[in-house]
């Protein structure tokens, strides 16, 4: 198995898109919390399945980069485990959430 240019390159603009996202995402909470009816318990669960979501991609986008860079099965296929979970708080953010 070789490396993957085209995958690296995919997780290198990746790290950018998860900074955006992040930081969109805070902004819209504030937003949400400051002029539009929110429940407080609801903004504190949302925020912290945001914060979770950035931790749990930073950790998978570092075992799919490791992985396709040295070759090792192993870290790819923990990289596209974790790639579910991100997936579900995707679902969970675009059509869940209040």
């Amino acid at each position: 198995m070789l490396s993957s240019l085209p995958l690296q390159i995919l997780i290198y603009f990746h790290w950018w898109f998860l900074v955006a996202y992040m930081l969109v995402s805070l902004f819209i909470f504030a937003y949400k919390g400051s002029n539009l009816y929110y429940p407080n318990d609801s903004m504190s669960w949302d925020i912290s399945l945001l914060l979770l979501y950035g931790l749990i991609d930073t950790i998978r986008l570092s075992f799919s980069s490791r992985g396709n860079k040295t070759e090792n099965l192993e870290a790819l296929i923990k990289g596209a485990i974790l790639g579910a979970v991100t997936l579900v708080s995707y679902v969970y953010f675009l059509r869940l959430q209040v």
